[in-house]
């Protein structure tokens, strides 16, 4: 099964980065883990919360240690029959 991960990072209430990627369970875990390594060893600090909305995979809240705040919202598509998956930039 091929799933869809669309990675949103907001920073003072604003989107700053939209990412999609295409690719199977493992891939997005790798992907997120790679995305939260990074940040770690920038030298900030990451929290999970919860949401309820159905689509959404995870969030996490980054702190830089300049003081910012970053969202991560992961919404991962795949669960059900999608038939097509349509990219228009």
């Amino acid at each position: 099964m091929v799933y869809v991960i669309l990675r949103e990072e907001i920073a003072n209430g604003k989107l700053k980065k939209l990412t999609l990627l295409l690719g199977d369970k493992e891939q997005l875990n790798n992907f997120i883990y790679e995305e939260l390594n990074r940040f770690y060893k920038e030298g900030g600090s990451f929290s999970k919360r919860k949401e309820t909305e159905d689509r959404l995979y995870e969030v996490w809240e980054l702190r830089k240690s300049t003081g910012e705040i970053i969202e991560l919202r992961f919404y991962v598509f795949g669960n059900e029959d999608i038939d097509v998956i349509e990219i228009v930039s």
